[in-house]
């Protein structure tokens, strides 16, 4: 039982931070010369928005390279084309990438889908590489709950977990970099909370009370949303009730009586655990009947300024992007992109009339097939509805023949592969349609496409005008 105790000992291992410093990434990925590639990180895990960390193009022989300033390992997506993987970097080591040959053709290929990027890293240091570490220790872990799916549901769940930690245990020593041994920790903590909810208290003790909060520790975020999940209205936290957080949110709209309430809690007695349970707790209210959206944004606006956390004030920022971003009845983002002159056409230029906005590539034949059947509906709707097309085409020369071969009527704007842009809209797949109104608020998103009758849409708002002229 001598492992056994080792890895209880490292759940007590207190969170450890890191310096500043240059780290670099770079590599050569073969067949893709002159790609654009992101590097991208998560802004928070409670928002989970994705933020663009930086980007670049490949030179004729694939090779790219990032300098970054870290002050801690921080989980990183890398993306070339329809190719995306993950990976961990850590502050002040030298990573070179190595990859297969990458294959390239202008097909279909929706950004929800996109391809996993296999990648092998050599890296600076006598240190292991963290990305091994955890590549090694996942495959053990998951091998071992996919093979004792059906007991985890069983009695006999103590053992269970015993040789789980028994196991975990072979992985790590005193040499262990503190954020793998934290990896280890919250992954067990997970799998204790699946295998016996019953000692919550128990988890709570040992894996959160009195902790350092890991913002940027994935597994830790992971376990953290598992063991507060529907807290406050499914699993409940025993201290406020469903109508009295139901006047809080609805009547209230008030962060600091919201707080006050949840401080009734034992678990929540720490304001910094408090607020964030309160933030994450928001965001689900958002989705739940019976909850006012209006509110709830204004809510995290108090928080986004005037909580003492700055963190917390991140995440509500980026928590009211997140939520009111193409909601109906939200303002759309704001966008300045060139047209086919190079002259800068923004959103506010286009205020005075509904936006039918419509993203699409020169490649796309669904895209292409559309806009034709647009082409044939503008002239009955032409100053009633503003039609502006925005092509996501790395190559321009190449919307500019399709433009110069189907003379269509509109403003066409470049968007290339804008990272915000295409984040922003939420543009999943070609085409996407979204209709604004007078205003530049979203009326309908994703809007009915020209082919599935967007004709009526059209209609209905021509005679709005006409009624209210």
């Amino acid at each position: 039982m001598k492992l056994l105790h080792w890895a209880v000992c490292l759940l007590l291992l207190p969170c450890l931070h890191a310096h500043p410093a240059t780290t670099i990434l770079y590599g050569e990925i073969p067949g893709a010369p002159n790609k654009k590639v992101r590097l991208m990180t998560t802004g928070d895990y409670i928002s989970r928005l994705a933020l663009l960390v930086d980007e670049t193009v490949t030179d004729t022989s694939g090779s790219f390279s990032f300098i970054l300033e870290l002050v801690s390992i921080r989980q990183f997506t890398l993306q070339v084309g329809y190719y995306e993987t993950v990976l961990f970097l850590e502050p002040g080591r030298t990573y070179r990438m190595e990859t297969d040959t990458l294959h390239f053709r202008d097909v279909f290929r929706p950004f929800y889908n996109l391809e996993p990027l296999d990648f092998a890293l050599v890296t600076s240091g006598e240190e292991p590489d963290i990305n091994a570490l955890i590549d090694e220790f996942d495959r053990m872990f998951d091998t071992f709950l996919l093979d004792h799916f059906n007991e985890i549901y069983r009695r006999g769940r103590v053992a269970l977990f015993d040789s789980l930690l028994v196991l975990a245990a072979l992985h790590i020593d005193e040499n262990s970099p503190p954020f793998f041994i934290q990896h280890v920790q919250y992954r067990l903590a997970d799998a204790e909370l699946s295998m016996m909810p019953a000692r919550r208290n128990d988890l709570f003790g040992r894996y959160l009370r009195g902790r350092d909060f890991l913002y940027d520790h994935p597994s830790f975020m992971e376990f953290f949303h598992k063991f507060y999940d529907q807290y406050l209205t499914m699993a409940g936290s025993g201290k406020i009730s469903l109508r009295d957080l139901e006047k809080t949110v609805n009547e209230l709209g008030s962060y600091p009586a919201l707080m006050d309430s949840l401080g009734k809690d034992t678990l929540l007695r720490n304001e910094v655990l408090r607020e964030m349970v309160m933030l994450k707790s928001l965001r689900e209210l958002f989705y739940t009947p019976g909850y006012h959206c209006g509110q709830i944004i204004h809510i995290l606006e108090e928080v986004a300024e005037i909580s003492k956390f700055q963190k917390h004030r991140e995440i509500a920022h980026n928590l009211v992007t997140m939520l009111t971003r193409m909601r109906k009845g939200w303002p759309a983002p704001m966008f300045h992109l060139p047209d086919m002159n190079g002259d800068t056409v923004s959103l506010d230029d286009l205020s005075g009339l509904p936006v039918y906005l419509a993203f699409f590539t020169s490649w796309s034949y669904a895209s292409v097939a559309e806009l034709d059947t647009l082409h044939n509906l503008y002239p009955e709707f032409d100053g009633v509805i503003r039609v502006v097309a925005v092509a996501l085409d790395d190559d321009t020369g190449r919307v500019g023949l399709l433009l110069k071969d189907r003379h269509y009527p509109w403003v066409t704007l470049r968007g290339g592969e804008s990272f915000d842009l295409i984040q922003n809209y939420g543009v999943r797949s070609f085409p996407l349609f979204i209709l604004l109104d007078e205003q530049g608020r979203v009326l309908q998103y994703p809007a009915v496409k020209p082919s599935e009758g967007v004709r009526r849409s059209f209609l209905n708002l021509k005679e709005k005008k006409e009624a209210w002229e």
